[in-house]
């Protein structure tokens, strides 16, 4: 597990499992570019916002997770088009920040799969699904 008060990732291989916790004020931006092949724990506990896929997608071959634990923004596929998610994707939110999703348009969510919450909860806080690409086949 990593824990730091800021987190900017870009271009990383991850072949196992990831445990990533920002506990700072600063605003964070990972450009990008980066796989996610085991089972992922992202966690903003910080004030300031962290975000991932700020301008290159990003793919998580595994479930992950988002928490949100802190009172800073927690962005998801900011602007990189095409993020995939290929497994379930997790949310919980346990404070006042705010997991955002899809700035830009393009994100993929494989078939089979959802967004949900997760284990923790989400209590307080908010979320924030946008260019979203669903499969034809989870649309009702």
């Amino acid at each position: 597990m990593a824990v730091s008060p800021g987190v900017s990732l870009n271009g990383v291989v991850f072949n196992g499992d990831v445990n990533i916790t920002k506990n700072g004020a600063a605003n964070t931006h990972g450009s990008g570019n980066n796989t996610y092949n085991g089972t992922t724990v992202i966690t903003n506990e910080g004030t300031g916002f962290m975000s991932f896929s700020n301008s290159t997608r990003d793919i998580f071959n595994g479930e992950v997770t988002f928490n949100s634990t802190g009172a800073g923004v927690l962005y998801v596929a900011h602007n990189g088009v095409n993020t995939q998610f290929n497994d379930h994707v997790n949310v919980n939110s346990t404070s006042t920040g705010s997991i955002r999703f899809g700035n830009a348009a393009g994100l993929h969510l494989a078939a089979g799969k959802s967004i949900r919450v997760g284990g923790a909860g989400f209590e307080s806080g908010s979320l924030q699904l946008g260019g979203i690409a669903f499969p034809p086949e989870t649309l009702i």
